[in-house]
């Protein structure tokens, strides 16, 4: 099983680097051209499990820069997304995955 879920890490981050050199190679255009990289950052830090307040920190203040170019239903997406996201962690019994969502949504209020 260990390896298993070591296998599917190493696939999900080779795909979230595929995906970030796709958005890099453009400047966005709108909201959802440029939120795409920072949602790729905050799943990188899921798959890879390790949170940090630096990096809670840094995806707050990329999601509030990112904020300035969304209207308050295109943002109410995020953090629709960040709660969907912690109830799943909940239900699965990952406390240390839903407290770091939680605390990132209530950041971004």
């Amino acid at each position: 099983r260990t390896e298993a879920i070591g296998t599917a890490k190493g696939e999900i981050n080779t795909d979230i680097q595929m995906a970030k050199d796709l958005v890099s190679s453009k400047s966005a255009a709108n909201f959802w051209e440029a939120v795409i990289p920072i949602d790729l950052a905050l799943l990188e830090l899921l798959v890879d499990g390790k949170f940090h307040d630096t990096q809670s920190k840094k995806l707050v203040e990329r999601y509030h820069d990112v904020r300035k170019l969304a209207s308050a239903r295109e943002f109410a997406t995020v953090t629709d997304q960040i709660d969907f996201l912690e109830t799943m962690a909940v239900a699965a019994k990952k406390k240390e995955i839903a407290k770091f969502l939680g605390d990132l949504r209530q950041k971004l209020e």
